[in-house]
């Protein structure tokens, strides 16, 4: 990863459950907040905050995130953030760095996303959107759903 160009400015933290790898996505950071202290972290969790700060493997990898996204995806229920996928879920600035990015955070566009392109053939639908919007764009680009 720190081979990734120097003008990047964070990491997501996202797929799966980050907080089932807690201890393993903590020493990436470690690691990752050594080569590039600039970088924020956002994470996505469909755990809540409370309980991810009951338990102490979490608590350690929640030392390195500055955005959190908590609570499950909610098909039927649209977000109403732009970071968040469905409006059950919450946005937590845990860190001083989180907090200085909240204004920027708010004025993201709603359902946006980027085209991800590069040396292999798959590309990536990448951002937070509507079902709706998010099938239509992959119609239109011809892109699969993974």
């Amino acid at each position: 990863m720190c081979k990734l160009p120097e003008d990047l400015n964070g990491i997501s933290l996202s797929g799966g459950e980050p907080f089932e790898q807690a201890l393993a996505l903590a020493k990436l950071l470690e690691l990752l907040q050594a080569a590039r202290p600039q970088w924020n972290v956002l994470a996505y969790s469909g755990y809540p905050l409370k309980h991810l700060k009951q338990q102490e493997n979490a608590r350690q990898l929640l030392a390195y995130v500055d955005i959190l996204v908590d609570g499950p995806y909610a098909y039927q229920q649209p977000g109403n953030h732009p970071l968040a996928a469905s409006s059950n879920q919450q946005l937590h600035y845990l860190t001083p760095r989180g907090l200085t990015l909240r204004a920027a955070c708010e004025k993201l566009p709603l359902n946006a996303a980027n085209l991800g392109v590069g040396n292999s053939p798959q590309q990536r639908l990448i951002g937070i959107l509507d079902p709706a919007t998010r099938a239509r764009l992959l119609r239109v680009w011809q892109l699969k759903p993974v």
